[in-house]
């Protein structure tokens, strides 16, 4: 009756210790090796996103907005752009500056930095609103949201867009625009058929607190040297 119960003798130990070690060989043998080009790839990959972020940090400049705007198509050298011997802003709520410009015997493109002094979100007009009458939604990145979510806490500054006054005529002026979480960068684009002379430029910034709606104008000026015509097909 015993050897009916429990036909099969009890397994040797050293049998059991047998099978536990063939299979840890086993397991070593079929364990992923680390690769050297593995540690290359995510080295690789570390540098290409601290080159991203570093370019989409750095400010932009006219060769910025042309390149990106008229790819395959520019041939505006990096001498051809002149950046201004004087410049100063008399605002009390901005900080602006014009980087540089170039002028291509007809059109003039100036590359302007604006930047708040205090703790404001700063948009441009066209930026936000709906209707064009109630300010409760922006534009950013390519997709509308609540200004709310936007601000997250922080009060709204819109930026009016400016127009430019060269050697005190006021001319017609087109925009571009880069927008970052510290500011904006303005394209402005006029058109000119003399620069090869100093050439004073003024260019006003009226701004408006959206919760209080008070409004600031000031100027920025800028004397740009003596420019020569480049030649570009937008």
């Amino acid at each position: 009756m015993k050897s009916m119960n429990d036909p099969f003798e009890p397994t040797p130990e050293g049998f059991h210790r047998r099978i536990e070690q063939k299979l840890n060989e086993l397991q070593r043998a079929h364990a992923p090796v680390p690769r050297p080009h593995r540690l290359a790839t995510v080295l690789a990959l570390c540098v290409v996103l601290l080159c991203g972020t570093a370019l989409a940090l750095r400010p932009f400049g006219v060769l910025d907005f042309l390149t990106a705007r008229f790819e395959n198509s520019v041939s505006i050298s990096g001498e051809a752009v002149v950046i201004p011997t004087a410049q100063s802003c008399d605002s009390q709520l901005l900080a602006a500056q014009v980087q540089d410009a170039c002028w291509d015997g007809v059109t003039l493109s100036v590359s302007v930095s604006v930047r708040p002094l205090k703790e404001y979100a700063l948009c441009m007009e066209t930026e936000i609103g709906a209707d064009g009458e109630t300010y409760n939604r922006i534009w950013r990145n390519g997709e509308s949201q609540l200004l709310e979510d936007w601000l997250a806490g922080r009060e709204a500054m819109m930026l009016f867009l400016p127009e430019m006054t060269l050697n005190g005529v006021r001319v017609s002026t087109d925009w571009d625009w880069v927008s970052d979480e510290q500011g904006e960068t303005l394209l402005l684009q006029v058109p000119a058929d003399d620069m090869v002379h100093e050439t004073e430029l003024s260019i006003p910034l009226r701004s408006v607190l959206l919760s209080t709606g008070a409004q600031e104008q000031a100027t920025l000026y800028a004397t740009l040297p003596a420019m020569t015509k480049e030649e570009y097909k937008p």
